[in-house]
């Protein structure tokens, strides 16, 4: 169980701002106060609601991270598994002020005191590669290298909200355009950052991913990209039956768990197929990445580690058959464990795309 702190800021109600702002001197510099500002006081985005916390406060530093109580030990030794940090990119972040980074560590370090095997996720909707060094957060919740690209790879005509809070509508791209983004950002983060971070189709924060790619088999296609890439897969609860939202709060529904009527039951099943290979295979839990076909439409690539090789194709369009060779790779067989049916010849796999969505074998 991981849970989810917000160190960047409180609430307007939280006891510690009522104090700060009652003028207790144990409180006041855990905010920035100052006449000039809107509400008098800093905060996040404005939000009046939300003062943002100081941490030019060593004692808030310690209440909040660092202290023999803080909260972020209080939770761990209630036994939770780590925690995941909203708006982690904005954390220690002010005006001239910036020490996010050392914030980062600290928490690690803290966290690590705690368990060494307690996880620590940064929240970050941008460009996560500078904030993700590798001795801080083990990853971030990975947008800009994962679910916008894959997004705008997959998007369906109809979907005509904004990308991800960026008010345009998301721009098409090609197979091509999203290996070079992918590649783009996660080469400024080192592979641990990578592998630790959260790959994401839909949060509560965006729209659904059935709602942008408009259909189960472009739905299927964007699963295994999720259970296949490096990354650490994080599933919205109610994706894995097809659940259909426009924006986040449109996003955050009930689960429908007395309707089962309107559950899709082969998306549930091919959720449940491909979690179970993710967990059981070596090479799509650590392995390497090596893309082998890439055009418009489909997208090949093997994931590899010392004892385990598996061959992904994922397509977002009928495309008939594409051949990939496999000559470099070594394998005579392909077993398969999922989705399209493919044939191999003299190091010459052939594989059949008759609509959008994806295959998976292993190499023997």
């Amino acid at each position: 169980m991981i849970g989810d702190i917000t160190l960047n800021h409180s609430g307007s109600n939280h006891e510690w701002f009522l104090r700060a702002k009652a003028g207790d001197p144990d409180y006041r510099d855990f905010y920035t106060f100052d006449a000039s500002l809107e509400h008098g006081y800093e905060c996040w985005l404005g939000v009046k609601s939300l003062p943002k916390f100081n941490f030019r406060s060593q004692r808030l530093i310690d209440e909040l991270i660092s202290g023999e109580d803080s909260v972020i030990r209080k939770w761990l030794r209630f036994g939770q598994d780590g925690w995941r940090v909203d708006v982690g990119n904005m954390l220690g972040r002010q005006g001239a002020l910036d020490v996010n980074q050392e914030m980062a560590r600290l928490v690690r370090k803290v966290v690590s005191e705690e368990g060494e095997e307690k996880l620590l996720i940064a929240e970050h909707f941008h460009d996560s590669g500078p904030d993700l060094p590798g001795d801080g957060w083990h990853g971030g919740m990975n947008y800009a290298a994962f679910t916008r690209p894959t997004w705008s790879w997959l998007v369906d005509k109809s979907f005509d909200s904004d990308w991800l809070g960026i008010p345009v509508e998301i721009p098409p791209t090609s197979g091509e355009q999203f290996v070079s983004t992918v590649n783009a950002f996660v080469s400024r983060m080192p592979w641990q950052s990578r592998v630790h971070s959260w790959s994401i189709l839909s949060s509560h924060d965006t729209a659904r991913i059935r709602t942008v790619v408009g259909s189960p088999e472009r739905q299927q296609a964007a699963m295994i990209l999720l259970m296949t890439m490096p990354g650490t897969p994080m599933i919205f609860a109610g994706d894995e039956i097809g659940a259909q939202g426009r924006w986040g709060e449109d996003s955050r529904t009930t689960f429908p768990w007395e309707h089962s009527e309107e559950w899709d039951v082969e998306i549930f099943s091919q959720y449940q197929r491909l979690v179970s290979l993710r967990r059981t295979s070596k090479a799509l839990a650590e392995g390497g990445l090596r893309w082998i076909y890439v055009n418009d439409d489909v997208l090949a690539f093997v994931r590899e580690s010392p004892d385990d090789r598996i061959l992904v194709v994922v397509a977002r369009d009928r495309a008939n058959r594409v051949d990939l060779d496999m000559s470099s790779l070594g394998g005579l067989t392909l077993v398969p464990i999922f989705g399209f049916e493919a044939t191999i010849e003299n190091h010459q796999a052939s594989v059949n795309i008759p609509n959008a969505g994806g295959g998976i074998w292993r190499i023997a």
